[in-house]
């Protein structure tokens, strides 16, 4: 048994990690639009036609939120305003991200300065930890169940991505140029989901002098 758990660690924390996130927020699942949802969605003609990106474009004051409103127009187009599937997405967003953090801390332990780190034995369980603290936190319960929020934990997506590919390209240089090229597009993305990726340029810069 332990050395079928070894062999399979990897699906069995990931398993683990999507099931349990799963878990703590299907409660949500059948919440009604409440506060912005209703402006920012319901009531929202700029999203009901997934071809005009026109529109999408202009569907706030500036196109800063793009793409988050690109989302919900897809939503929109796939099963209206059944708001199932918007909670759905949501949830599969962090469900995205909760991964993103455990492979990053994968990631982090494997970086030149965490060679002596004693706890670097222990990286995939400090890695499973992590990430399903970052699953359960209650500052994500807005993100998650808020549909408005989803602008939040899409950029979160986006902003995670580009770190994790800044470092694979680290770890790999061979292979740099194509995860940088990711990176930037996904930081990209990121900017036109919500203004918070503004700080991913710091973000990468700690982990430049702390990893």
């Amino acid at each position: 048994m332990t050395d079928w758990i070894k062999t399979h660690r990897y699906r069995l924390a990931v398993a683990a990690l999507l099931i349990a996130t799963g878990m703590m927020y299907s409660n949500v699942l059948h919440g009604p639009p409440i506060f912005d949802d209703i402006g920012y969605i319901k009531s929202n003609a700029n999203i009901r036609d997934i071809t005009d990106i026109n529109a999408i474009w202009h569907a706030w004051k500036h196109p800063a939120r793009f793409v988050g409103y690109f989302t919900f127009a897809l939503n929109y187009a796939i099963h209206g305003y059944n708001w199932l599937g918007f909670h759905v997405t949501n949830i599969g967003i962090h469900m995205v991200n909760v991964l993103l953090v455990w492979s990053l801390v994968r990631l982090l332990f494997r970086c030149e300065r965490m060679r002596d780190d004693p706890l670097r034995p222990d990286a995939e369980l400090v890695a499973l930890i992590t990430a399903m603290l970052f699953a359960a936190h209650p500052m994500q319960t807005q993100a998650v169940a808020y549909m408005a929020q989803r602008f939040a934990s899409l950029a979160t997506l986006f902003y995670l991505l580009s770190l994790w590919c800044y470092l694979q390209a680290r770890l790999c240089p061979r292979r740099a140029l194509p995860f940088l090229a990711v990176a930037g597009f996904s930081a990209l993305l990121g900017m036109f989901t919500k203004q918070i990726t503004i700080t991913l340029p710091v973000a990468i810069l700690l982990v430049e002098f702390l990893f």
